[in-house]
């Protein structure tokens, strides 16, 4: 099943290229756990409660609409979820494959400057075993499979008409939780972001 998403991603950004006026990109993110809800008698820890990664990207246009475009991405992502539970801090650590879907707009400012907002579903495949730090235990997800939805904006500089810098801040709203064979509640994940990266015009 991951093989299977991985393929489809990248083909679909491969097959992007040879489409005109479309962009590929690469960014890095940097998240903290805004909003993550647990079923767990501890709190959350939000000292410990951040993720980082990175992705690649295509801007496909939808030529019926200027400026409008959809925004497939693929990327991965190491997550920490901190927790206090009996007098003890902890971090339940995992990583994910990530495949947004964005439908997004952008707004020119000038030559230079444009504003970008942009909203669209996720899903993530978690990958391997959990690690609980200071717990020295692992645990395997009952189910690998995330959704959420994600919603945000950003701001983009052409230094030439063909590679532009672009920064964006975003919210991720997780809609179920990832369950361990190992305690009986889980974590719905949750996370404002923000990323940076290059993308190219073809």
């Amino acid at each position: 099943m991951k093989k299977c998403i991985s393929i489809v991603l990248a083909t679909a950004l491969c097959a992007a290229t040879a489409a005109a006026d479309v962009a590929l990109g690469i960014r890095g993110t940097a998240q903290w756990g805004l909003g993550t809800t647990t079923g767990g008698t501890g709190d959350l820890d939000y000292t410990r409660m951040w993720s980082f990664g990175g992705s690649i990207y295509g801007k496909i246009p939808i030529s019926v609409v200027p400026h409008l475009y959809v925004q497939p991405e693929m990327g991965f992502a190491h997550h920490s979820v901190g927790y206090k539970n009996n007098g003890g801090k902890y971090a339940l650590t995992y990583n994910a494959l990530e495949f947004p879907v964005l439908m997004a707009y952008d707004f020119p400012i000038n030559q230079a400057f444009a504003v970008t907002v942009e909203c669209g579903p996720q899903f993530s495949v978690v990958m391997g075993k959990a690690k609980v730090e200071n717990a020295g235990v692992e645990a395997n997800p009952k189910s690998r499979m995330l959704f959420s939805a994600v919603i945000g904006g950003g701001i983009s500089y052409a230094f030439t008409s063909g590679m532009s810098m672009v920064v964006d801040m975003r919210y991720d709203l997780g809609f179920n939780s990832l369950d361990y064979d190992r305690y009986g509640y889980g974590v719905t994940p949750r996370g404002l972001s923000i990323s940076t990266g290059f993308q190219v015009r073809f």
